[in-house]
């Protein structure tokens, strides 16, 4: 549920009426709540992780050992599986600053974190509060939706509470996520008001509810914060237990906005305790007295004197609830309070205030309060520039600006990494080191922007490092630079890119590591190209190199490579071993990208030799990137697990995984796989509306591609739906464009078996002898390649009249189909032979076979091709018994 609302409108209310209701339920519901602050411009991830501390019972105290062992005690409650908790724990524990970031991306994180949740949900109701999200970092929305979405079906309920202005941020904010409630809260109308005021204020004259609730306007905050004056003032006494005038009310002097009655309250304050609330404000919603007397420069007892004071004035409280890890610490009664109250500040005094609660976070030496120290430091240099740079003040906050953009790359966060970067630069004269700031800001932009924006930052470092002569900067910003042109779908400018940097650079520096990732992008972009003999050729040359300087993750992604150029070039063994040896490795190093594009290729590859197999590989890593939150390999495996699926008759699996994953797919070309898997499918149903409607979606996001691959499997989907729909002409001619798209690298196994399925139903048996000429001659050898094309010579010799001799082939095909267990093909070739060799005797029994497998899959348009033949009793109450059984 997303609540908004205006300051004051009762946002913290409806989550407070809500905590005390699940707090009164015999049922056990899981609570967390956690706010991002309004410094350090959304702090990563601080809402969340102040909820899990919350949950493993972590104060703020605590020191890093502590922390460790109630988090994993915590884990072992919650998270029953070991191997799971082993791979949740560090991932969580870098979320609060515990040890530095496990490897693999974002998605990892996320699903590491999501699983916690998940984990409690299965044991009972989840709820989790984000306060303030309008200051909230982008990364946490991000997390936020992901959660949402990767959590169907689980008893999980997320509250958000935010400021109008967020939506102009986020203005598609819970678009796509389903049982989103979006609430925004509205005034009070006048009898609400009155109901409001007589329960805060037992038996307030009518007078009095009558000119608070004009002047409030509907705003609760603004009501209670009148009888808060009242009550300062002493207008307004109690008596047991009710409330009383002291006198005549009289016109209420009461500023006209909530902003200026909260200003007239603190102007009311002894001077002490009004002094006490600005540096309060400083440091935030909450704070402890430590921190609090650090930046008051009051000793320990006065300060807490004047806090006793503050809280009695309900101006601020302190958290007592035992349960929780902030128990100690005081918070303002209203965000809005902490603004105004640091609106009164100079800028001098801001400066100062600053620069001690900067020092104060700065001498705890935790990494996970890198970003405050930065936000502190920096508000200082804003507010007396001058006086800063004459104090240091500005080196200390440029150091503790890179390391906050540090911590929030370990986590991922990089759009609030490139905002504190963007902020070291804007204070860093030196243009040599603010160019420096400006590699680390093209490097995680590549992540966070891609696109022109990354391509554009990304040459302007490739253009300081040449003008420097930098050679290892060259080669650094080349692969980065190629890196962002292949995600945008353009191997070709990023082959070229690299294949220019490596000859600018030369020979004389080919053993250095950044010089040999960059050639083992280049390999990638030329593999990406269909260009194998130069890419075969670029691995001869670097992966000996690579082999001696122990560059292992190359390594890795090299043998990905070269598993792929060996299978295209025709080799299928030997590529098939390359490829399990890449995953073994990849797997065993920690290798995530390796890993993933090993199991992609070898799924891939696999497909002509053993498509049961290639279907396990493909979906088990689809399952293991969903796992770990990868959605975009998850998306890209099940393009290779559909493939698969389709032949072997694993529709259903398959759909179900496909209709999941379209709703999170990026706007991206190789996230299309989900919905390209859906069009084929309603396709293969029957459904050609459906089919036709994903296949738009597919082409709006694929739409002037340059990356042949992109194009080519495109080609393939649209020849796939036409083949279903009975557009057998139109099928042929878009295969052989597919063929022609990904070139020398498809090695054309699945085309071929397509065409040749074509050519049998058009009963055009010159078009399926040219067919099986190209097949045998270009189609990468296999078991379930050899046995299409032996179905496709069967029915040639068929079409020819040489019954016999298609007899006897079919008889191998379709003994070579069954034990490959792909069923689907193996219903085509039945009807294949029940149709071509209708006065075979086993043609009924085919035809029965054939409509028993294609049924229950929903196949309505192949089943035309299964012939209406006479089955025999004998052969009908065997197939029927077999069926039940």
């Amino acid at each position: 549920m997303s609540v908004t609302g205006i300051a004051g409108i009762g946002k913290s209310r409806l989550v407070w009426e809500l905590e005390k209701y699940t707090d009164g339920l015999v049922e056990t519901v899981f609570w967390h709540q956690g706010r991002s602050p309004a410094y350090g411009e959304g702090l990563a991830f601080w809402a969340l992780a102040e909820m899990v501390r919350g949950r493993a019972r972590i104060a703020e105290s605590d020191d890093a050992e502590t922390a460790t062992e109630r988090l994993r005690a915590s884990l072992a409650e919650h998270v029953p599986d070991a191997e799971e908790r082993a791979w949740v724990e560090p991932r969580l524990a870098a979320l609060l600053g515990l040890v530095p970031t496990p490897g693999g991306g974002t998605e990892e994180l996320y699903a590491a974190w999501r699983t916690l949740f998940q984990r409690l949900a299965d044991r009972g109701p989840t709820i989790l509060v984000f306060e303030d999200i309008h200051w909230a970092d982008p990364g946490l929305i991000d997390f936020i939706e992901a959660l949402l979405s990767g959590s169907r079906n689980r008893p999980i309920f997320v509250v958000t509470l935010a400021r109008p202005e967020f939506l102009e941020r986020r203005p598609a904010w819970g678009a796509g996520l389903r049982s989103f409630t979006s609430l925004e809260l509205e005034p009070l109308a006048p009898d609400d008001m009155d109901l409001l005021l007589l329960g805060i204020v037992p038996g307030i004259p009518q007078e009095a509810i009558r000119a608070i609730r004009d002047r409030a306007e509907g705003v609760p905050l603004y009501a209670v914060e009148t009888v808060r004056m009242l009550l300062d003032q002493g207008r307004l006494k109690e008596t047991d237990g009710r409330y009383r005038l002291s006198g005549e009310l009289g016109a209420l002097a009461v500023p006209d906005t909530l902003t200026g009655l909260l200003g007239a309250r603190l102007d009311a304050l002894p001077e002490r305790e009004r002094r006490l609330v600005t540096d309060a404000a400083v440091l935030g919603q909450s704070f402890t007295l430590g921190s609090l007397v650090d930046v008051s420069g009051l000793p320990e007892a006065e300060a807490r004197t004047a806090l006793d004071v503050l809280i009695r004035s309900e101006l601020v409280y302190v958290d007592d609830d035992p349960r929780s890890p902030e128990r100690g610490q005081y918070e303002f009664v209203q965000g809005l309070l902490r603004e105004v109250a640091y609106g009164r500040l100079s800028r001098r005094e801001r400066f100062a205030r600053h620069l001690a609660a900067g020092t104060h976070f700065e001498l705890r030496g935790d990494p996970d309060l890198a970003g405050v120290v930065a936000s502190h430091l920096l508000e200082a240099v804003r507010a007396e520039p001058d006086e800063a740079a004459g104090q240091g003040v500005t080196d200390r906050a440029r150091t503790a600006l890179l390391a906050a953009a540090d911590r929030a790359r370990s986590l991922h966060a990089n759009e609030r990494a490139l905002g504190y970067l963007a902020d070291a630069a804007a204070i860093t004269p030196d243009p040599e080191a603010r160019m420096a700031i400006l590699e680390i800001t093209a490097s995680v932009g590549s992540n966070a922007q891609p696109g022109q924006v990354a391509e554009d930052l990304s040459r302007e470092v490739l253009a300081w490092h040449r003008e420097r002569g930098d050679r290892d900067g060259i080669a650094r910003s080349l692969t980065r630079l190629a890196g962002v042109l292949l995600g945008r779908g353009n191997p070709q400018a990023a082959a070229d890119e690299l294949a220019a940097g490596l000859d600018e650079l030369g020979a004389a520096g080919e053993a250095d590591p950044a010089t040999v990732r960059l050639s083992a992008e280049l390999a990638r972009a030329q593999m990406m190209c269909g260009r194998l003999g130069e890419t075969s050729a670029a691995l001869d040359r670097v992966l000996p190199i690579a082999e001696r300087i122990d560059a292992r993750e190359t390594i890795a992604e090299l043998l990905a490579t070269r598993g792929w150029v060996v299978a295209a070039s025709g080799r299928l063994q030997e590529a098939l071993a390359i490829l399990r040896g890449s995953l073994v490795f990849a797997e065993r190093e920690g290798f995530t990208n390796a890993m993933f594009r090993s199991r992609m290729n070898l799924s891939a590859y696999l497909t002509g030799e053993d498509p049961q197999e290639a279907f396990r590989i493909a979906f088990d890593g689809v399952e293991i990137a969903l796992r770990r939150g990868y959605d975009g390999w998850a998306s890209s495996l099940l393009g290779n697990a559909a493939e698969c699926a389709l032949v072997v008759g694993e529709w259903a699996i398959v759909s179900e995984q496909a209709d999941r994953l379209a709703e999170t797919a990026g706007d991206w070309p190789w996230g299309t796989a989900p919905n390209i898997a859906r069009a084929i499918l309603a396709a293969y149903r029957g459904d050609d509306r459906s089919a036709a409607a994903r296949l738009d979606e597919v082409r709006a996001v694929t739409a002037g591609s340059a990356d042949p691959q992109i194009r080519g499997t495109v080609l393939e989907a649209e020849a796939r739906i036409d083949l279903a729909a009975g557009r057998l002409e139109d099928a042929r001619a878009k295969l052989g464009a597919a063929r022609e798209a990904i070139g020398e690298a498809s090695g054309g196994n699945a085309t071929f078996h397509l065409a040749i399925r074509a050519a049998i139903w058009a009963r055009d048996r010159a078009a399926l002898e040219l067919v099986l000429a190209d097949a045998r001659r270009e189609a990468r050898p296999g078991r379930w390649v050899r046995a299409e094309l032996d179905v496709g010579t069967a029915a040639s010799a068929a079409l020819d009249g040489r019954s016999a001799e298609a007899e006897a082939i079919y008889g191998h095909a379709i003994d070579s189909l069954r034990a490959l267990r792909v069923d689907f093909q193996l219903a085509l070739a039945l009807a294949d032979r029940a149709t071509l060799l209708p006065g075979s005797p086993g043609a009924a029994a085919d035809a029965a076979e054939a409509r028993a497998i294609l049924e229950p899959l929903g196949a309505r348009p192949f089943l035309a091709y299964v012939p209406d033949v006479d089955v025999p009793p004998a052969v009908a109450e065997a197939a029927e018994v077999e069926e039940h059984a």
